[in-house]
């Protein structure tokens, strides 16, 4: 009955040491896909965020905290529109009170999946 106990305690151990452990490769694999696209690390986590969102206005982001100021948000936008990973869904119009909407373009939402897919363990990890 004791060897049972040991054998136990020892499978546990090892559980612990074979599971996947994202945080530690997460920001690394930020930086590189970041320079893969040509964008910022901060714009990629502004596409997680976004990922599972079907469409978004400028206001929507600033409202939920994600970006401090209408300026940064700005910014982000302009470069993952220059990288091909956002796009505009619909213009604004102002007699109508619309302001511009975007949505995540096909090669953006191939990017975050590829993302989860390198870190799951499912893709391998892209060259530098």
């Amino acid at each position: 009955m004791v060897k049972d106990q040991k054998t136990t305690k020892r499978d546990r151990f090892l559980w612990k040491q074979d599971r996947d452990n994202y945080l530690k490769w997460f920001p690394l694999l930020k930086r590189v896909l970041a320079n893969q696209k040509n964008v910022r690390v901060s714009d990629i986590e502004l596409l997680l965020f976004i990922y599972d969102i079907s469409f978004f206005s400028l206001q929507d982001i600033l409202d939920n905290g994600i970006v401090s100021t209408p300026q940064t948000l700005k910014q982000h936008i302009q470069r993952l529109k220059t990288a091909g990973l956002l796009v505009v869904y619909q213009n604004a119009s102002p007699y109508k009170g619309i302001s511009t909407k975007y949505r995540m373009s096909q090669s953006g939402k191939f990017l975050v999946t590829r993302l989860y897919r390198i870190l799951s363990g499912k893709e391998a990890w892209p060259a530098e």
